[in-house]
């Protein structure tokens, strides 16, 4: 079996996915990354690993092992492979490969399997001069090769300085689009079908709206790649048979609640943060006191995991619990309602969020049927909230601007809807810009519940210090539903068997 991380694996990965020199299928048969299909070709990786095989011998033998090429050819193949009783070069001697005894009844080719097996050419000139005597390599090629092969007026050498075999080949066309996506490709920022998909759109293949949004991204560099899978028109869908491990966790899950509904959730790393605010020199404005917010603490967060980039709206709640379990203020299915579909659910309560009837517990006897079972809903803790919405800030908001002003302040007019008075109301989720890591509305809109009993970000009706990214406030399950409390889902990977 090839070294999982050697030299062999690197470049055929580089290949199929850089400069795609080597297909996904034969990638699939070469490499010892992927469970072979059968023994031979078991048996024949270490070959090719090892260089004793070439890759255009590898289908060859493949084919020739299990019979497909008659009884001599299975039995070359297994005194080459299996008992190693031949060596690769007197195996090329006797191949029809490179030698079709009983096939080749003309003489030029003929000469060129003497020629091949005197050592007078190599394999690959070989092939090149059959291919040239079949007229496959152009008439010049096809000329040269009868007088050095047939008409024998040129010698070897001669026929090696006049081919265009051995001349420098043109360069390779450049695509410029790929040589830009090559390196998040490298870097394992992107996925493959993720650059297939940017590829297209810088191309114009996609509509204008996803060519800008990739060109902020590719181009510009004036988005991340959160903020660029947030917004995209890329689907990722998840089938219900899917198999999800720890280590090939999908960057992004659309996961449907309904035909027609579904939450978009993103991949957020393990990682540390500084947690809290400072009451020193640098005490931020609006601070809470009395030990409500803590003083900056570096705090880890061990294990991946996926969050919703909006709050949950209004449809998708509906798509999951029974109409007389909605309390919302701005029912969307109101007639003549000012509320609308795409604001966030609000006036939720513990039990109806968590409860044994409640929205979390419906969604995971659905999860339950689906995906192995490796997939589990709740709500962030409080720890994790913080951390996804600093995105790798330490600033009071996560635009990585600190806050001037306790009541309204423009570092976060672009990021969140707060500050309305009485009888204002929510916006639709992901109307502001979100932070580096694609989640919107982790700042205003309204408060969302952490399965600690605590509510983060502040709302519609929150001062610019009750928005900061380090503001929080203790409810308690037993607290009275708020039209300012909503909250975002999670998702967590769960080890099946557990």
């Amino acid at each position: 079996m090839a070294d999982k991380f050697g030299p062999f694996e690197k470049k055929l990965a580089s290949r199929v996915v850089l400069d795609r020199s080597l297909t996904v299928g034969d990638w699939k048969s070469y490499s010892g990354l992927v469970t072979p299909g059968d023994l031979m070709i078991s048996r024949l990786r270490p070959q090719l690993e090892s260089g004793a095989i070439r890759e255009a011998e590898f289908a060859w033998l493949h084919t020739a092992l299990t019979g497909g090429k008659g009884d001599a050819e299975k039995g070359r193949a297994r005194q080459l492979v299996e008992e190693r009783s031949l060596t690769p070069d007197d195996w090329r001697r006797v191949t029809e490969l490179y030698n079709p005894a009983g096939v080749v009844v003309d003489a030029p080719l003929r000469n060129v399997a003497q020629l091949l097996s005197s050592g007078g050419i190599s394999q690959d000139e070989a092939q090149w001069l059959r291919e040239a005597l079949g007229a496959k390599r152009g008439e010049e090629e096809q000329a040269l090769a009868k007088n050095f092969v047939e008409r024998k007026t040129i010698g070897v050498d001669q026929w090696r300085a006049q081919t265009r075999r051995n001349r420098p080949s043109e360069p390779a066309a450049v695509d410029p689009i790929a040589e830009k996506i090559a390196p998040l490709l490298a870097a394992r920022t992107i996925t493959r079908a993720e650059g297939d998909w940017l590829h297209a759109s810088l191309a114009g293949e996609k509509d204008d709206e996803e060519k800008s949004l990739a060109a902020d991204f590719v181009e510009a560099k004036t988005r991340t790649v959160g903020q660029w899978r947030a917004k995209t028109k890329l689907a990722y869908p998840l089938k219900d048979t899917a198999t999800i491990t720890p280590d090939q966790l999908p960057p992004v899950i659309d996961l449907f609640l309904s035909a027609t509904t579904h939450v978009r959730l993103l991949l957020i790393p393990a990682g540390e943060y500084l947690r809290g605010s400072s009451s020193g020199a640098q005490k931020e404005i609006g601070r809470l006191g009395l030990g409500v917010e803590p003083e900056p603490t570096l705090t880890k967060i061990s294990t991946a995991f996926y969050i919703g980039r909006f709050e949950v709206t209004q449809m998708q709640f509906a798509s999951v619990m029974p109409r007389d379990r909605i309390q919302s203020v701005w029912r969307y299915y109101i007639p003549n309602s000012k509320g609308g579909a795409n604001w966030p659910i609000d006036s939720i309560n513990w039990d109806t969020l968590m409860g044994k009837s409640g929205f979390i517990a419906l969604l995971n006897r659905t999860l339950a049927g689906k995906f192995g079972g490796a997939l589990v809903a709740d709500l962030p803790t409080e720890e994790e909230w913080e951390y996804a919405c600093r995105a790798d800030t330490k600033t009071a908001f996560n635009s990585g601007k600190n806050i001037t002003n306790a009541a309204n302040d423009p570092a976060l007019d672009a990021l969140a809807t707060y500050n309305k008075t009485i009888n204002g109301h929510p916006d639709d989720v992901g109307t502001h810009e979100p932070n580096a890591w694609g989640l919107y509305d982790m700042h205003g809109n309204v408060s969302e519940w952490c399965s600690d009993g605590y509510v983060r970000g502040g709302s519609w009706a929150s001062s610019a210090a009750n928005c900061r990214a380090a503001w929080r406030a203790q409810v308690g399950e037993s607290a009275s539903a708020s039209n300012q409390w909503g909250f975002r889902l999670v998702l967590r990977y769960k080890k099946t068997g557990n």
